[in-house]
């Protein structure tokens, strides 16, 4: 059995994760948008 202190840990460390997933893909949204300006391609180019 699963008790409830363990899972408040596991939704705890999944909205960690989340937030900082959320974070990395401003940042790298954020670098792409210059790496254009600048004249740069796509990673897929």
């Amino acid at each position: 059995m699963i008790c409830s202190t363990s899972i408040e840990r596991i939704i705890t460390g999944r909205n960690a994760a989340l937030s900082l997933t959320e974070i990395l893909i401003h940042q790298l949204s954020d670098i792409f948008a210059l790496t254009d300006s600048i004249g740069g391609g796509n990673a897929n180019e």
